[in-house]
């Protein structure tokens, strides 16, 4: 409900002058931005002066802004941390957001156990774990766990260890892989310190790990303990080879992040450079939405709270391009956050401004292969639709394909499936699915007959489901499905464009054609068909598995030569559902007692060879 303006006066009139975060709110309640203010009052009722004084985006922000709600906190940084959090729970439309950051990958090192144990995952919880990220690409991610699980021997086993619980270790104890806490092989503080080393490689602090492994080596050599000098010297080996790969730009203990931004007319990029110990150890990027009108400090700020406030990671230096008008509540925020003082600078010379224009190329090079995949993506789609039209002769480009497939087991438990496709890109809330009801055994001609039937019967019907009609109707199959289905369609007053995409030799045939088209194998109109093709396949198939899933394997099986109700029991009790006896190959379908080869062959057979649809 619209607030009055009497009310909102007095509502404005009441607000403290304190720190806080305030809440707008449209005419459905939705929240639509989040600000913090040092004072609440001041902050809110510069929103609602006159009309022509604020920015274009902050003048349609008010126009939709029918009531707010705020929230007092005890500092400035209370408030930076609060704004944070509920612009990350609420996803505001007229806040700048960070895309996607929930879904970026962390390492999790459980610091809190006696034998900590790294993982991956994509929540950082409220816990006392360490939380090395997010990565923006994951395969960053896989490859630094890959190097860890390689250069230390630290467990990979889920739960609590318990020393010497295990009465043997695992497989991973004897590949050198895991030190066996779970067996009692190895101590709380000689694991620890093996942990600490594995983060100190997360941290970038390769010079001070290589340091720490010499001086083991040493000690071990000196003791006569030659096999453990040896592994700490190839350990030793591979953080130097890791070292080599990172480009000293600072002096050692020096840690930095850089970020640089670049922008075109639809996408905001923020690049980070991160710096440990003097040495470039990595590099992200992030791209922001709503960012279109904000100046790049704006964008800037809005970057680093999101992707800073509430990380165990701030360096204790942050080089900005630009600067925000916030820089003095971020530095309290990310101070707060960091346990120590962090500094936000914008470096006008020297090797630090050199990195941030480094992280601004970087930026610059992520957003034109951004636009280079989109415009791949435009050619795989709405490309592909146009080109399907010239291929084909159609009238119109086919904006909406419907394509059908049929799929059964030596014709049992027919199904039908109807994928959508619209734009070139898949409409799932448009799939339709049946049972053939009408056709007996495997015709996959009539079943194609009903189902094609059947959904044009029901636009006839003007069923709401089926009103939609394609700009091509795509059958999986040669002539003979598709001369079905053209006839089924007929029959109901419709004569729509159609074809059918047969497997084997990807050839494209049409109703009035006699010779089936060709098309090159890198057209991008083949692709889309194919595609297509290949998710009505899938869908048909899916379906088809979950009916059979209903069925025990004592209906399915039943009358099959060779297999009586003994050898139907034992099956029941080796597999205990269908889909797992599907997954079976004949030698562990002919081991279960009482099974020999033939009856063994008849089963797999049965279950793993006539699927219909595949043409």
């Amino acid at each position: 409900m619209e607030i009055s303006a009497e009310a909102l006066k007095k509502k404005l009139d009441g607000l403290p002058q304190k720190p806080g975060v305030y809440i707008m709110k449209d005419k459905s309640e939705r929240i639509i931005y989040v600000g913090k203010a040092v004072r609440l009052r001041n902050r809110v009722r510069s929103y609602f002066k006159t009309a022509g004084h604020q920015h274009p985006k902050t003048e349609v922000l008010v126009s939709r802004i029918y009531d707010f709600d705020y929230i007092v906190t005890s500092t400035e940084v209370e408030a930076l941390l609060l704004e944070n959090n509920l612009i990350k729970e609420h996803k505001p439309k007229y806040n700048i957001l960070l895309k996607d950051d929930k879904t970026y990958p962390y390492i999790k090192v459980s610091v809190d156990e006696p034998f900590p144990k790294f993982t991956v995952t994509r929540k950082r919880e409220q816990d006392k774990a360490r939380y090395y990220g997010p990565f923006a690409q994951a395969s960053a991610m896989r490859e630094v766990m890959r190097l860890i699980k390689h250069m230390f021997p630290l467990r990979q086993c889920e739960g609590e260890i318990k020393p010497g619980s295990a009465k043997r270790p695992c497989l991973n104890y004897q590949l050198g892989r895991c030190l066996a806490p779970c067996a009692g092989y190895v101590s709380q503080e000689d694991y620890r310190a093996i942990a600490d080393q594995a983060m100190m490689l997360l941290e970038g602090r390769v010079d001070r790990l290589l340091k720490e492994l010499g001086a083991q080596m040493r000690k071990a050599s000196e003791d006569m303990l030659f096999e453990k000098a040896a592994i700490l010297r190839d350990r030793i080996r591979s953080v130097e080879l890791v070292g080599a790969l990172q480009k000293i730009v600072m002096a050692p203990g020096d840690d930095a992040d850089a970020l640089g931004i670049a922008r075109n007319l639809a996408d905001t990029c923020v690049a980070v450079i991160t710096v440990r110990d003097g040495r470039v150890i990595g590099k992200a990027h992030f791209f922001l939405e709503g960012a279109a009108d904000a100046t790049d400090g704006e964008a800037l700020s809005a970057f680093v709270k999101q992707y800073y406030i509430s990380s165990t990671m701030v360096p204790p230096v942050i080089s900005l391009p630009a600067e925000p008008d916030d820089v003095s509540e971020l530095e309290a925020g990310l101070s707060s956050s960091r346990g120590g003082k962090v500094r936000v600078t914008v470096p006008k010379r020297g090797i630090k401004r050199d990195i941030v224009g480094m992280a601004a190329e970087n930026a610059e090079e992520m957003l034109r292969l951004r636009l280079a995949e989109e415009e791949r993506s435009r050619a795989r789609t709405e490309g592909a639709v146009q080109a399907l039209a010239d291929a084909l002769s159609l009238p119109s480009p086919p904006y909406r394909i419907e394509c059908f497939d049929i799929s059964n087991i030596q014709g049992t438990d027919t199904v039908a499936s109807m994928v959508v496709f619209e734009g070139g890109v898949p409409a799932k809330k448009e799939y339709r699915r049946f049972r053939i009801r009408t056709v007996e055994g495997a015709d996959d001609f009539a079943s194609m007959a009903e189902a094609v039937g059947r959904r044009f019967r029901k636009a006839a019907e003007d069923d709401p489901k089926f009103l939609k009609l394609p700009g091509l109707l795509l059958i999986d199959g040669g002539k003979g499905q598709l001369n079905a289905a053209v006839d089924a369609m007929r029959a109901h007053g419709y004569d729509l464009p159609a074809a059918g995409l047969a497997k084997q030799e990807e050839e494209i045939f049409l109703p009035a054609r006699p010779d089936p088209i060709r098309l090159p194998k890198d057209s991008f109109a083949l692709h889309l068909l194919q595609r297509v093709r290949d998710e009505a396949h899938r869908f048909a198939i899916t379906y088809h598995k979950s009916i059979r899933g209903k069925k025990g394997i004592k209906s399915e099986l039943t009358g099959l030569p060779g297999i009586g109700k003994a050898r139907l029991a034992a099956l029941m009790k080796e597999f205990g559902s269908l889909d797992e006896l599907a997954k079976a190959d004949r030698d562990s379908i002919r081991k279960v007692k009482g099974m020999d080869a033939r009856s063994a062959g008849a089963v797999w057979s049965y279950l793993n060879e006539g699927k219909g649809g595949d043409v």
